[in-house]
């Protein structure tokens, strides 16, 4: 079935961290710090770790809140210009160390409903300024489908925006659509699919939990992900800690992950784990 990968969640990058994933048999990582930015992060260090664990560092999270005074929304009118020039700092450290996947988000959550045509048309310029510029470093913007008041919070809306430019490809994010068809969504997205944001919800509001805690027919996802042939990762984005503190809410390991993927993949309703 497809590889398992996991998103680190704001982790500490460690030999810790990095042991979790081998130990559990994890050999995915996307890299996210969306909540502290990524400042502080050495990321030769990390590259380093990872080479050490035979762990692949599959994709980035590019930043989607204001960090160091900087937004990162790349629909306003008003600040795309500083979040495409900083996407694309990003985008050169993450092809430094080997990263070829950088997931971004449409917009921020509280787009205007009488500007919505307007900011529709500054993200497809932000969009093929960004999909260009990492093609130069070999590499692809995959656009994350949202929720809320975003852009592209319908199959509609997100297909204007990724078939806007030919490089953008995709990156399902399953807990975010909420009202209409997953599989209809991923045969509409086929060949632009290059990964996934795995988590559960009670399909009324977006919630990151461990599939099996929510609504959603995962069974019917992985149908229509080997129908459309995707090869991407199965990559969980779901709050997990390494080192597990005693007074940790999730209580969840890597191991979780791999169960739950497992029972997945084998056609199983995921047994719940907290």
């Amino acid at each position: 079935m497809f590889r398992i990968g996991l998103s680190s969640k704001s982790n500490v990058f460690s030999e810790e961290l990095f042991r979790a994933f081998t130990e559990a048999g994890i050999r995915t990582m996307e890299i996210s710090n969306c909540s502290d930015g990524y400042a502080a992060i050495d990321f030769d260090k990390v590259k380093r770790l990872a080479d050490a664990s035979g762990v692949t560092l599959w994709s980035f999270h590019l930043p989607f809140k204001t960090h160091n005074e900087i937004p990162h929304d790349i629909s306003n009118p008003e600040t795309c210009e500083i979040a495409v020039e900083d996407h694309k700092k990003h985008i050169q450290i993450g092809t430094a160390i080997g990263i070829k996947i950088f997931i971004l988000h449409t917009s921020g959550p509280k787009v205007p409903d009488e500007e919505r045509k307007t900011w529709m048309e500054v993200c497809k310029r932000s969009l093929k300024e960004l999909a260009e510029y990492a093609e130069q470093y070999g590499a692809v913007i995959a656009l994350e489908n949202m929720t809320h008041k975003c852009l592209g919070n319908t199959i509609a809306e997100f297909e204007e925006l990724v078939f806007s430019h030919p490089a953008i490809r995709v990156c399902f994010d399953i807990n975010h659509l909420l009202y209409e068809s997953p599989s209809e969504f991923i045969r509409r997205m086929k060949g632009r699919l290059v990964t996934t944001h795995v988590s559960d919800c009670n399909l009324e509001v977006e919630q990151h939990k461990l599939p099996g805690e929510g609504k959603i027919n995962f069974n019917e996802i992985v149908a229509a992900l080997v129908e459309t042939g995707y090869t991407g990762p199965w990559l969980y984005e779901v709050s997990y800690r390494v080192p597990q503190p005693e007074d940790d809410k999730y209580k969840l390991t890597c191991e979780s992950f791999v169960k739950n993927a497992n029972e997945i993949f084998a056609g199983k309703t995921p047994t719940k784990q907290r």
